[in-house]
């Protein structure tokens, strides 16, 4: 598996337009990149009590942990020259935020407990004060409303006008995208006590890879996030859409040569559903280290 070379990003970030809020592929696979880097901060509670970890979808994350490292990114950022960072560990995620020449990067992953909890992708959804309408699946919301304290203490450290990218993979994409929305500014969020404290700063993209599904319409279309999957992948169409779940407005199918947008993944069909779902058993296919791997092909044969 190729390594993440930190350094050899700093020319795609350098050329990259970060107030647009196109989708470029240069954003997607730095993003990617940071995605893959959350799966490099593992706690000390991660290498203990938990024998299910090949679960977790991250092959440097599996090999960290075969030898009992507890690593941090906190030198590696600094090896690299990134400005300011932080990082927020809960029971539920692992959150790290790099400031790169004025961009806020928030990349989320889940935890492996989170990940144990949440293998079969419960579908119990949660409605927000003040929309019910607007409902999120429960386990994703609870899981970022639970660092909301914490994310706003370390943001105060930063100019409000900031531009804020937030990324994650799997259960982390997830998570990440119902940040995005939170961060939106949308009224429907006048009552929501979480969005209200994050108030003062904005969310001015979303990158997703191999992201489940996180809500209704109604939720998706407040501030959709650009959600990348593989071909192959199966957690894209969890949960089911024909439960309410929705796909994100921009989807985008990876493959080596090319990505290929607006391909919807599963159906509202429940017998179209399984068939999609059983065609995509592969679970090699969801490691973030495939999706960077892709990602970094496509975009050297574009340069």
């Amino acid at each position: 598996m190729k390594p993440l070379n930190l350094h050899k990003l700093w020319p795609a970030l350098n050329r990259t337009d970060w107030n647009l809020k196109a989708y470029t592929l240069e954003k997607t696979a730095i993003c990617c990149a940071f995605s893959r880097m959350a799966y490099w901060q593992i706690p000390k509670y991660e290498l203990e009590g938990h024998d299910n970890l090949k679960i977790m979808p991250s092959r440097d994350y599996l090999e960290f942990v075969k030898k009992k490292q507890c690593r941090t990114v906190k030198e590696l950022l600094q090896q690299a020259d990134f400005g300011q960072n932080f990082i927020i560990e809960t029971k539920s995620l692992v959150l790290i935020a790099l400031d790169v020449k004025g961009t806020l990067f928030i990349a989320i992953r889940g935890t492996a407990s989170f990940h144990e909890a949440y293998t079969d992708l419960k579908f119990r959804t949660i409605g927000i004060k003040g929309d019910r309408s607007i409902r999120y699946h429960k386990g994703f919301y609870e899981a970022v409303t639970e660092c909301i304290d914490q994310l706003v203490i370390k943001l105060h450290k930063f100019d409000p006008d900031i531009r804020i990218y937030i990324t994650g993979h799997s259960l982390g994409g997830a998570m990440s995208a119902i940040l995005h929305t939170l961060m939106s500014g949308s009224n429907a969020f006048e009552h929501n006590k979480y969005a209200q404290a994050l108030k003062g700063y904005r969310s001015h993209s979303c990158y997703t890879f191999g992201m489940p599904r996180f809500g209704n319409k109604e939720a998706v279309n407040i501030s959709s996030p650009f959600s990348f999957y593989r071909e192959g992948d199966i957690v894209p169409g969890l949960p089911p859409r024909f439960l309410g779940y929705a796909n994100s407005r921009y989807e985008y199918r990876i493959d080596r040569k090319t990505i290929i947008s607006k391909i919807f993944i599963g159906g509202s069909n429940k017998l179209l559903w399984v068939y999609n779902w059983v065609r995509r058993l592969n679970v090699s296919n969801h490691f973030i280290e495939h999706y960077y791997i892709d990602l970094f092909h496509i975009y050297k044969k574009r340069k």
